[in-house]
């Protein structure tokens, strides 16, 4: 009874090496998952974050666009100030000039709101590829050790079980079976 007791600790010692194993490689293999999907999840948002700077891009140059045609309809007016031929056409003159320097101060400003988020997105894009790349380089590593490990795994996995065999052929095959259950119900 003494050596059938000492017997079922060997085996549970080796179904516990067993499981860890098992358990070992699904811990990587949940690793790798997990990075895989927080990637995917980087990728996404570094993809919005460059669709955002395209527009905010584009919103630039139309404030530019905007800033040229200020300056221009400025230059215009200046121009106009020799035809004056009295007070009412200076005063209206004199609204179009501040008009057109009132539109192209606000599209300046216009423009200086852009770049700011433009660099903040730019800043925040950079960051955000730096993580990925350094995520990436660690999904690489966990692929490389799992391809490295898992025949170790399968190797280790096949001798434990051997043994087990070969231990559990030194007890009665009831009691092994009577083992066997206890240990699927706790599993």
């Amino acid at each position: 009874m003494q050596n059938t007791i000492k017997i079922l600790e060997e085996i549970q010692k080796i179904d516990v090496e067993i499981h860890s194993l098992e358990a070992e490689e699904k811990d990587y293999v949940r690793r790798i998952e997990e990075g895989g999907a927080e990637l995917k999840r980087l990728e996404e948002f570094n993809s919005k974050v460059a669709a955002e700077m395209e527009e905010l891009d584009a919103k630039g140059k139309d404030a530019g666009e905007k800033i040229k045609q200020g300056i221009e309809k400025a230059q215009k007016t200046e121009k106009r100030i020799s035809e004056i031929k009295n007070a009412k056409e200076l005063n209206a003159l004199n609204k179009e000039m501040n008009a057109a320097n009132k539109a192209k101060k606000l599209a300046e400003e216009e423009k200086e709101r852009i770049e700011l988020k433009l660099n903040d997105k730019k800043t925040l894009l950079s960051e955000r590829q730096s993580l990925q790349a350094s995520k990436s380089s660690e999904q690489e590593q966990l692929v490389k050790e799992l391809s490295e490990k898992k025949d170790s795994w399968a190797s280790q996995i096949t001798e434990k079980r051997g043994l087990k065999e070969q231990t559990a052929s030194k007890i009665l095959p009831e009691i092994l079976k009577k083992y066997e259950n206890i240990s699927a119900k706790r599993a």
